[in-house]
């Protein structure tokens, strides 16, 4: 699995290192409104390499749950995109497209050897390899620094937000992306990034007494709506699988983990004959 994890830690890259880069180019919202695409594109992939079934009800659940985060997101704020801040709309949604695409993809490829390893393993192994290919851009780019940007100008506003994001949005973020990842399909793992805006909606009315607009409540029901379907639709995959085939069938679907690892061991042996 050396490759794979290689891999793994390339997407880790560019989906960490691309939203860095296309904020500097779009704003906030813009960049916001993209994340609900994951799912989509995630299911997608799984279903092109065969890691899950297309059905009806999983689909229309995802759709559901996306059109309400895409709804929700782009009423905040009275929908202003802040483009009178934004530097490079054509080049922030190129690379935020493809930071969106490699989230997706990380999703996607970690499943096959997350039942063969610890979560956090693997997802030390595969962030360690994707901080490699960081700090090669670093020594790259090392020339335009100055003293100053090493330590943030003084302030102490970016070392919180530093730490936050180390904590919160990295360490829990990605074990729980692979923690989950061995329990549930791609397409049922990427949904849930659906409800960010909904949670950003909430803890604002709640903290920050914003007004909850119709549209960004509208938008909050279908996510809630579209995860309920979609988790509907995987279970009924589970049971349907469950039923069809047998464990000598090389045909049957991989519903558990006790699986994954059989096929694993039994194409290891054919491959060592």
């Amino acid at each position: 699995d050396r490759v794979r994890f290689v891999i793994l830690g390339f997407f880790s890259f560019v989906n960490v290192v691309g939203a860095m880069l296309s904020l500097n180019y779009i704003s906030a919202t813009r960049f916001a409104i993209f994340q609900p695409c994951i799912p989509c594109i995630a299911t997608m992939i799984s279903v092109v390499v065969g890691l899950e079934s297309f059905t009806v009800i999983k689909a229309a659940g995802v759709a559901v749950a996306v059109s309400g985060a895409i709804l929700t997101e782009a009423w905040k704020d009275g929908g202003d995109s802040g483009d009178d801040d934004e530097k490079d709309v054509v080049l922030g949604s190129i690379i935020v497209s493809l930071q969106v695409t490699a989230m997706a993809c990380l999703v996607v490829f970690a499943k096959p050897i997350l039942p063969k390893y610890n979560a956090a393993v693997t997802t030390f192994f595969y962030y360690s390899i994707g901080t490699a290919f960081t700090v090669l851009l670093f020594a790259a780019l090392s020339y335009s620094f100055t003293s100053a940007d090493l330590y943030f100008n003084g302030s102490l506003l970016p070392w919180l937000g530093l730490a936050y994001a180390s904590t919160f949005a990295t360490v829990y973020t990605y074990n729980a992306l692979s923690w989950g990842g061995r329990q549930l399909s791609p397409s049922t793992t990427t949904v849930y990034s659906t409800f960010q805006p909904v949670g950003t909606m909430i803890l604002s009315f709640l903290i920050l007494n914003d007004v909850v607009t119709t549209p960004e409540f509208v938008g909050a029901a279908l996510v809630v709506v579209g995860l309920i379907v979609t988790v509907y639709g995987q279970n009924y995959d589970n049971i349907h699988n469950a039923n069809k085939g047998s464990p000598d069938d090389p045909s049957a679907p991989l519903n558990d983990e006790k699986d994954l690892l059989a096929e694993h061991y039994r194409i290891s042996e054919r491959t060592t004959v």
